[in-house]
């Protein structure tokens, strides 16, 4: 009788721990369906097996398509092969990627999207699968080439032409003597043009450090 009863408690167990893991699973797919975020599961080898409807928004696919390796196509062409290779890396060694990649979706428009993906350890501390999640960055991408442009511009456009009239007054004492007014007039340029091109580089200095550049 006490192997009954012990066989019974074991399936009693084991059926209690089969139903908590179902709730877990159901409250997982239920808060990822609401991130607003793209999130992904994979098994151990990095085969897709969940995608939530951020991420098929994202790229355009179903699941069906996703599923496996399939994901893997979305990113985009140019950033696909060393992704590619960082990922196998980090399945290799069961740890973390964290990448910038751009994704192409519905009608070939590009996403750039930050890439994190973490594995998923059972007791023991064994990787039993991948949970990704891909953030859309495109507006900061967006801002940062804008601001690279406007940079380009205070530099090209607007330093370039004061550094020439800055060589010009210079010039002027190779036309001969210049009277005492023309002579203040010149000092009173040079002040201008020095004024402007220091903050013009300042203002490039406060870009670069913004972008952690300098």
């Amino acid at each position: 009788h006490k192997g009954i009863l012990g066989k019974g408690r074991d399936i009693t167990e084991q059926r209690i721990a089969d139903a908590a893991l179902r709730e877990s699973e159901r409250r997982f797919s239920t808060l990822a369906r609401q991130l607003p975020v793209g999130v992904f599961e994979t098994d151990s080898a990095g085969q897709l097996s969940f995608a939530n409807e951020r991420l098929l928004r994202l790229t355009g696919r179903t699941q069906e398509q996703l599923a496996g390796n399939g994901w893997l196509m979305s990113v985009h062409a140019e950033d696909r092969a060393e992704f590619v290779r960082a990922w196998h890396a980090a399945l290799g060694a069961a740890g973390t990627l964290s990448r910038e990649v751009r994704l192409v979706g519905p009608r070939g428009m590009v996403a750039w999207v930050a890439c994190r993906i973490a594995p998923l350890r059972d007791g023991n501390g064994r990787a039993m699968g991948y949970l990704g999640i891909l953030d859309d960055i495109s507006e900061r991408k967006q801002a940062e080439a804008l601001r690279e442009d406007v940079e380009a511009v205070v530099r090209h456009d607007l330093k370039s032409p004061l550094s020439g009239m800055q060589s010009a007054l210079d010039l002027l004492d190779l036309l001969g003597p210049l009277t005492a007014e023309q002579q203040q007039v010149r000092g009173e340029a040079r002040d201008l043009v020095r004024r402007m091109l220091g903050l013009i580089t300042l203002s490039l200095d406060l870009a670069a450090i913004e972008a952690g550049r300098y």
